[in-house]
């Protein structure tokens, strides 16, 4: 952690002092003004200075203000220990990938199998078993529920744990043992063990910062910590040790040591003529769960929509072939992507049923108005039926799917500039991005568009379910035998005046019909589901 950090940390550790039990009471004699503060300073530097004196560790020199070669010896053994660490670590705290690593070294063999089944390419290799896609989808989904759940109290306990040894280890491996050492030895090259250093004392006050720096680092080291499992769990991110167990085991030791005795806050207090310091971390509180489990949802979701938007794909490919064949498809004019483009940037989603709204333009051009209406007209006209009533039931039908297709012209025209829609819209856009009150008229512009879109497609759709259960009432009429014929008693002369036979003209019209519904189901059904 860096210098900035030392002071607003949210949980702080002092070190002990290490100038015996009186430093306190000297400290309550300053601030009750027992003695003079400058006086009362250098006594306190003078009592750091002997302690330091009788430390055993030989780092300083009072007499010439030094740092000695001795202490750059201990960062240079460092160094040695964990250069390789650095390399392998430089961006190791922004990598998901590594945190996913220290994640699942503590789930089981069951629970990381089931994590994998939520890969795209395990889900796909399931459907090649046949099984029905969208069963598929609700397995996956509850299989994901399955293993958020792994995520109790226990388990994110040792998470969270194993992680924080982890940004332990990691702040203490990336601090900057070259630019220290280098201040021992201008020559000192980076990462070259080989090298023999020829460290000389320096002033002191070049590396006062850095001290403070490194004390930051090596309080929270824990000798006793699972520095094994963190290791071999390391070991799987780069494939290679991360550090030399041995070496690392009796760095501990030293660190322990070095600890204890508080020359590191000694040097800080004397060298920086700061009686009072006093080294304080920051406790790593990054939790890595969270955006773990966010990153297995939305990537098994995205699996999810991506197989399920394909297989939707695929049946409305087949369905706009089988019904249109190489037909040429009739785009809406204002209700279209040209405009949609112009905002899409400002909502999410834009106009939402282009492809429906083509679909259905065409079908009523090339379907509706010419073999439905001809169908119809030649029933209705030529037909004697049993009952009047059922004449006028197929002429009203086709009234009101000629009703519907006027519905969808209207509300092309009225998304265009001068319509109802098209004005609010364009009188909205330019100020959409800064203007609140402007971006809810077009987005409720382009919503009541919508919605009125898919009123239209609801309507068109029932009204021919209900004329195709009729086609097939009078499909199923002309093959009865002539004397039990319940709707129409004239099919002879009804087929006489076809071009082509009556009932293939009934047939192919009611296959059409019937393929434009599943197509039509495409859109209107809930997002996600694709049958």
């Amino acid at each position: 952690m860096g210098k900035g950090e030392r002071e607003s940390a949210d949980k702080k550790k002092p070190a002990s002092d290490g100038l015996g039990g009186g430093f306190l009471d000297k400290l309550l004699g300053l601030f009750f003004g027992a003695n003079d503060p400058e006086k009362e300073k250098k006594r306190i530097l003078k009592d750091v200075g002997n302690s330091l004196k009788k430390s055993r560790y030989k780092f300083y020199n009072l007499k010439n203000e030094q740092a000695l070669p001795g202490l750059a010896k201990v960062f240079y053994d460092i160094y040695k220990i964990i250069g390789s660490a650095q390399a392998i670590l430089r961006n190791a705290e922004s990598s998901n990938a590594l945190k996913a690593i220290i994640l699942e070294a503590q789930l089981t063999k069951e629970q990381l199998a089931l994590k994998e089944s939520f890969s795209e390419e395990s889900i796909r290799e399931k459907l090649k078993t046949g099984i029905d896609t969208q069963k598929l989808a609700a397995a996956v989904k509850n299989d994901l529920l399955s293993f958020l759940a792994v995520f109790d109290a226990g388990v994110t306990q040792k998470i969270n744990t194993m992680y924080g040894i982890f940004a332990i280890f990691h702040a203490f491996a990336m601090y900057d043992y070259y630019f220290v050492l280098k201040k021992f030895d201008s020559a000192f090259p980076e990462k070259n063990f080989t090298y023999t250093p020829k460290f000389e004392a320096i002033n002191g006050e070049y590396i006062v910062e850095e001290l403070k720096d490194f004390i930051d680092v090596i309080i929270p080291l824990d000798k006793s910590a699972d520095w094994d499992g963190l290791f071999t769990t390391l070991k799987q991110y780069k494939e290679v040790e991360i550090v030399n167990r041995a070496a690392w085991k009796k760095l501990m030791t030293l660190m322990v040591d070095l600890k204890s005795s508080n020359i590191f806050e000694l040097l800080i207090r004397y060298i920086g003529r700061d009686p009072f310091f006093k080294a304080e971390y920051v406790l790593s509180n990054e939790r890595i769960i969270d955006p773990y489990v966010a990153q297995v949802k939305s990537q098994t979701e995205a699996a999810i929509r991506n197989i399920l938007q394909e297989k939707r794909n695929q049946k409305t490919d087949q369905l706009v072939k089988a019904i249109f064949g190489a037909k040429e498809i009739i785009r809406m004019k204002n209700y279209a992507e040209k405009i949609n483009v112009t905002f899409t940037k400002k909502l999410e989603g834009g106009f939402l049923y282009l492809d429906a709204a083509d679909y259905m333009k065409t079908f009523m051009i090339d379907y509706v108005k010419k073999d439905m209406k001809s169908l119809c007209d030649l029933m209705v006209v030529r037909g004697k039926w049993v009952t009047n009533l059922l004449s006028q039931q197929v002429a009203d039908t086709l009234q009101k799917i000629l009703a519907t297709s006027d519905s969808l012209l209207k509300l092309d025209e009225a998304c265009a500039d001068d319509g109802a829609f098209g004005m609010k819209i364009k009188k909205a856009l330019p100020r959409a991005e800064r203007d609140a009150a402007a971006l809810r008229m077009l987005r409720d512009a382009v919503n009541d568009a919508n919605k009125r879109m898919m009123s239209i497609i609801i309507e068109a759709a029932q009204i021919l379910i209900g004329f195709g259960k009729t086609l097939k009432s009078l499909i199923d009429d002309y093959d009865a035998p002539e004397n039990q014929r319940q709707l129409v008693i004239n099919w002879k002369e009804v087929d006489n005046a076809t071009e082509g036979t009556i009932k293939q003209n009934m047939t192919d019209l009611y296959k059409k019909i019937y393929y434009f519904i599943q197509l039509m189901q495409v859109y209107v059904k809930p997002e996600g589901s694709a049958e």
